[in-house]
């Protein structure tokens, strides 16, 4: 029998941890003047978080026989 991650486990926190990563980049960004490699950046840092959420909730799939 499959026991459930901890609700505060080392996935979590990673997951956490690159998201407040995701924020402060993109808040740094901000404070860049306009142009094109601020819009560049910004298009970066998005992509980023496009990953950090499909990792995200690939990491609360489960396969069907572990769910309890």
């Amino acid at each position: 029998m499959a026991t459930k991650p901890a609700p505060n486990g080392p996935m979590l926190t990673e997951m956490q941890d690159l998201e407040e990563l995701a924020a402060k980049l993109l808040e740094t960004a901000r404070k860049l003047p306009p142009g094109s490699e601020r819009h560049g950046i910004l298009k970066e840092i998005g992509k980023f978080r496009v990953r950090i959420t499909a990792l995200n909730a690939k990491g609360k799939r489960r396969p069907p026989d572990l769910l309890i």
